[in-house]
Protein backbone atom coordinates (compact mmCIF):
# COMPACT_ATOMS: atom_id res chain seq x y z
CA UNK A 1 0.00 0.00 0.00
CA UNK A 2 3.07 2.59 0.52
CA UNK A 3 3.45 2.47 -3.40
CA UNK A 4 -0.26 3.35 -3.83
CA UNK A 5 -0.12 6.35 -0.87
CA UNK A 6 3.00 7.34 -2.82
CA UNK A 7 1.66 7.63 -5.70
CA UNK A 8 -1.40 9.60 -4.03
CA UNK A 9 0.55 11.66 -2.21
CA UNK A 10 3.52 12.19 -5.25
CA UNK A 11 3.92 15.90 -6.51
CA UNK A 12 1.10 15.30 -8.83
CA UNK A 13 1.22 12.29 -9.50
CA UNK A 14 -2.12 10.60 -10.27
CA UNK A 15 -3.85 7.81 -7.93
CA UNK A 16 -4.96 4.78 -10.46
CA UNK A 17 -7.32 2.02 -10.30
CA UNK A 18 -4.25 -0.46 -10.35
CA UNK A 19 -3.03 1.75 -7.67
CA UNK A 20 -6.14 1.44 -5.57
CA UNK A 21 -6.40 -2.22 -6.06
CA UNK A 22 -3.21 -3.07 -4.75
CA UNK A 23 -3.76 -1.30 -2.19
CA UNK A 24 -6.76 -3.47 -1.31
CA UNK A 25 -5.66 -6.33 -1.79
CA UNK A 26 -2.34 -5.45 1.33
CA UNK A 27 -5.11 -4.42 3.27
CA UNK A 28 -6.80 -7.96 3.27
CA UNK A 29 -3.18 -9.91 3.00
CA UNK A 30 -2.82 -8.06 6.83
CA UNK A 31 -5.86 -9.40 7.55
CA UNK A 32 -4.80 -12.55 6.58
CA UNK A 33 -1.67 -12.77 8.01
CA UNK A 34 -2.98 -11.60 11.65
CA UNK A 35 -5.63 -14.35 11.82
CA UNK A 36 -3.62 -16.60 10.52
CA UNK A 37 -0.85 -15.05 13.70
CA UNK A 38 -3.46 -16.17 16.20
CA UNK A 39 -4.80 -19.29 14.56
CA UNK A 40 -7.84 -18.40 13.04
CA UNK A 41 -9.34 -19.90 10.37
CA UNK A 42 -11.60 -18.49 7.99
CA UNK A 43 -14.34 -20.60 9.03
CA UNK A 44 -13.51 -19.14 12.77
CA UNK A 45 -13.59 -15.27 12.16
CA UNK A 46 -16.54 -15.29 9.87
CA UNK A 47 -18.52 -16.16 12.83
CA UNK A 48 -17.05 -14.11 15.14
CA UNK A 49 -17.28 -11.13 12.85
CA UNK A 50 -20.08 -12.08 12.28
CA UNK A 51 -19.72 -12.08 7.72
CA UNK A 52 -19.48 -15.18 6.09
CA UNK A 53 -16.66 -16.97 5.34
CA UNK A 54 -16.49 -15.77 1.47
CA UNK A 55 -16.54 -12.41 2.61
CA UNK A 56 -13.49 -12.98 4.64
CA UNK A 57 -11.91 -14.92 2.01
CA UNK A 58 -12.80 -12.51 -0.49
CA UNK A 59 -11.75 -9.29 1.20
CA UNK A 60 -8.23 -11.38 2.44
CA UNK A 61 -7.67 -10.92 -1.59
CA UNK A 62 -9.07 -7.71 -1.96
CA UNK A 63 -12.31 -8.49 -3.87
CA UNK A 64 -14.46 -7.54 -1.66
CA UNK A 65 -15.44 -3.86 -0.06
CA UNK A 66 -16.84 -4.01 3.57
CA UNK A 67 -17.39 -0.58 5.97
CA UNK A 68 -15.04 0.59 8.88
CA UNK A 69 -17.60 -1.85 11.38
CA UNK A 70 -15.93 -5.34 9.97
CA UNK A 71 -12.38 -3.78 10.62
CA UNK A 72 -13.14 -2.36 13.61
CA UNK A 73 -14.53 -6.17 14.56
CA UNK A 74 -11.64 -7.97 13.33
CA UNK A 75 -8.87 -5.78 14.76
CA UNK A 76 -10.68 -6.19 18.31
CA UNK A 77 -11.13 -10.02 17.63
CA UNK A 78 -7.76 -10.67 16.38
CA UNK A 79 -6.05 -8.26 18.96
CA UNK A 80 -4.14 -6.14 16.27
CA UNK A 81 -4.26 -2.81 18.71
CA UNK A 82 -5.48 -0.67 15.77
CA UNK A 83 -3.29 -2.16 13.24
CA UNK A 84 -6.46 -3.56 10.85
CA UNK A 85 -8.38 -0.10 11.00
CA UNK A 86 -4.95 2.09 10.47
CA UNK A 87 -4.26 0.31 7.02
CA UNK A 88 -8.14 0.30 6.58
CA UNK A 89 -8.05 4.15 7.30
CA UNK A 90 -5.46 4.81 4.92
CA UNK A 91 -7.29 2.71 1.83
CA UNK A 92 -10.40 4.45 2.58
CA UNK A 93 -8.45 7.46 2.51
CA UNK A 94 -6.99 6.65 -1.11
CA UNK A 95 -10.51 5.81 -1.95
CA UNK A 96 -11.66 8.97 -1.24
CA UNK A 97 -9.09 10.77 -2.97
CA UNK A 98 -9.45 8.54 -6.05
CA UNK A 99 -13.40 9.21 -6.60
CA UNK A 100 -12.15 13.06 -6.05
CA UNK A 101 -9.94 12.92 -8.60
CA UNK A 102 -12.73 10.87 -10.67
CA UNK A 103 -14.82 13.93 -10.16
CA UNK A 104 -12.17 16.99 -10.70
CA UNK A 105 -11.21 14.85 -14.10
CA UNK A 106 -15.15 14.71 -15.50
CA UNK A 107 -15.57 18.18 -14.59
CA UNK A 108 -12.38 19.06 -16.72
CA UNK A 109 -14.08 16.71 -20.14
CA UNK A 110 -17.35 18.99 -19.53
CA UNK A 111 -15.85 22.29 -19.88
CA UNK A 112 -16.32 23.80 -23.58
CA UNK A 113 -13.52 23.62 -25.11
CA UNK A 114 -11.32 26.91 -25.83
CA UNK A 115 -10.82 28.84 -28.86
CA UNK A 116 -7.78 28.62 -30.65
CA UNK A 117 -6.03 30.01 -33.57
CA UNK A 118 -3.69 29.12 -35.95
CA UNK A 119 -0.26 30.33 -35.81
CA UNK A 120 0.74 32.94 -38.56
CA UNK A 121 3.40 30.46 -39.43
CA UNK A 122 0.66 28.01 -40.54
CA UNK A 123 1.71 25.14 -38.40
CA UNK A 124 0.69 25.29 -34.97
CA UNK A 125 -2.84 25.53 -33.03
CA UNK A 126 -2.62 27.82 -29.84
CA UNK A 127 -4.97 29.08 -26.92
CA UNK A 128 -5.35 32.51 -27.17
CA UNK A 129 -8.20 34.27 -24.93
CA UNK A 130 -11.49 35.52 -26.30
CA UNK A 131 -10.88 39.15 -28.17
CA UNK A 132 -7.27 38.83 -27.47
CA UNK A 133 -5.96 38.82 -30.79
CA UNK A 134 -2.57 37.40 -31.97
CA UNK A 135 -0.34 38.64 -29.96
CA UNK A 136 2.84 40.65 -31.55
Amino acid sequence: MASALAVADGGGAVLTPVALAEARRALGRTLAARRRAVGVTQVGLARLVPWSRSTIANVEVGRQNVPRAFWENCDTILSAHGELLKVFDGVDWLTRRYREQVVAEQSELSRPPQPTQRCPCGEAWVLVPLGAGWPG
